[in-house]
Order: C-alpha cells, then sequence, then structure tokens
C-alpha cells in the first residue's frame, strides 16, 4: 500500500470529481463497490476520502467513474485524518 498522503486537498478534490461522476453517470454506491470488490462502507468511505483501497479495487473505482491513473494512486493511499470534532473528544 502507498504510504500516507499528507495533503488532504488532492483527496477532497478527487472525492469531488468522483461524486460529480457519480452523479452524471447516475450509479449507485453499491455499482461503484461491486466494480472494487469490496463492500459498500468500504468503497464510498475510500471515495470520499476516509479509506484507501487496494490496488485491485483503486484501479477499478476510476476505471467505472472516469479513468485516471492519478486517481487510482491516490485512492491507495492512506489518508490524514483530522478530527471533525474542532472542541474535540
Amino acid at each position: 500500500m502507498v504510504h500516507t498522503q499528507f495533503d488532504p486537498a488532492v483527496r477532497e478534490a478527487l472525492a469531488a470529481k468522483a461524486v460529480e461522476a457519480k452523479t452524471r453517470k447516475d450509479l449507485t454506491w453499491q455499482q461503484i463497490a461491486d466494480a472494487s470488490g469490496l463492500s459498500v462502507v468500504v468503497t464510498t468511505a475510500a471515495v470520499l476520502g476516509q479509506h484507501p483501497l487496494p490496488k485491485e479495487s483503486a484501479e477499478a473505482v476510476p476505471e467505472l467513474l472516469s479513468p485516471d491513473e492519478e486517481a487510482a494512486l491516490v485512492l491507495q493511499t492512506v489518508p490524514v485524518r483530522v478530527p471533525t470534532d474542532p472542541e474535540g473528544p
């Protein structure tokens, strides 16, 4: 698996492009998960930037949404996880 990616903007941009392509092609999260060979939960989390995918899945998802070699690489990286609650736990 590819190492951690420290720039969350790259993943955010990929997530926005993926959701746009999903909407444009009228795909469901289940259809994208079927292409990845993983569960809908894991696939959705990965496409939205919260989880990495194995290489085979990371290559299959952009192929369905829009072919992009860089997208496959980004989907394989471990995202930087930051707290969503500014007050903290």
